[in-house]
């Protein structure tokens, strides 16, 4: 007997009633509720822009300033550039944040996937709720 899959991409698999995601197989029987959730990026924005403003007045005062502090111009290329490397890493992580597939059940609530593309998990919850809906 052939079942019907309702999503199938990648490791990612949902049918009737069971939900594969890689090694881990999930009953729908046992799910009653499937939502999205969203990663809180605050703390990456407030850090981002933190550091990519120092290393803007940073930069501005090397220029503007005649004498050069006794660290030496590599070393305060160096700062200067590992705050604009780590401020547009957490800049990105603001701006592109993860998406949880949760499953709930009696049990509880767990989170089972995770993607920085909501495109990819919105298409997935609906085909769990599909499923959800077909056990009847």
């Amino acid at each position: 007997m052939r079942e019907e899959y309702f999503y199938k991409e990648g490791q990612i698999s949902v049918t009737k009633t069971l939900i594969r995601h890689w090694d881990t197989s999930f009953a729908v029987a046992n799910i009653d509720s499937v939502s999205i959730g969203k990663q809180n990026t605050q703390l990456y924005g407030i850090g981002a822009i933190i550091l990519l403003t120092f290393a803007v007045i940073a930069s501005i005062a090397m220029v503007t300033t005649k004498k050069i502090p006794h660290l030496g111009v590599p070393a305060i290329f160096c700062v200067i550039a590992a705050a604009l490397i780590i401020g547009a890493t957490l800049a990105y992580l603001a701006i592109k944040p993860k998406f949880y597939l949760h499953f709930r059940s009696s049990g509880g609530s767990s989170k089972t996937i995770e993607t920085r593309d909501y495109a990819k998990i919105g298409p997935l919850k609906f085909a769990i709720e599909q499923a959800i809906i077909s056990r009847g």
